[in-house]
């Protein structure tokens, strides 16, 4: 098993990488998701209150 932790540590930097050059537009959509789902929620509970 420390073999497969050791490999995904090695390739965290080339993800990292590779995510901030060019973000999958699936992440940007969950990005987008669940910061308007914190926003709604917020608002929500301020309304409420």
């Amino acid at each position: 098993m420390s073999w497969l932790g050791n490999l995904a540590v090695s390739e965290l930097p080339d993800l990292a990488q590779a995510l901030t050059v060019r973000p999958p537009q699936f992440l940007l959509l969950a990005a987008g998701e669940e910061a308007g789902h914190a926003l709604r929620g917020r608002l929500q509970g301020l309304s409420s209150s």
